[in-house]
């Protein structure tokens, strides 16, 4: 995906905050389709599936499709995508000071 400016780039990441989380899960390890879901009990396989292929088009999440029945699919993190875990950790860090901060 190409922004155009720094708003656009800012608008993406916090709309798709879901997509920064999928990451997170996967982080340094390959993780199989069914396994993501099960982490993501809200998530539909549809909406799931769209936003892994998504990360994919990105070059941000590598998928490996194995040719067994039933199909076996895994995903990890590109190392483009590992860059993502600074900002990741940070968002979380954020997220938990703001938490703290409106619960009071």
């Amino acid at each position: 995906m190409k922004f155009k400016d720094k708003w656009e780039i800012t608008g993406a990441l916090t709309s798709q905050i879901d997509e920064l989380l999928y990451k997170r899960r996967i982080k340094n390890k390959v993780c199989c389709f069914s396994e993501l879901q099960k982490r993501m009990p809200n998530c539909s396989r549809r909406m799931l599936s769209l936003q892994l292929s998504g990360l994919e088009k990105d070059n941000i999440v590598e998928k490996k499709v194995y040719p067994v029945i039933p199909p076996k699919t895994e995903y990890k993190l590109t190392r483009f995508g590992q860059t993502l875990t600074p900002l990741i950790l940070e968002m979380e860090k954020w997220g938990r000071i703001y938490n703290t901060i409106n619960l009071e």
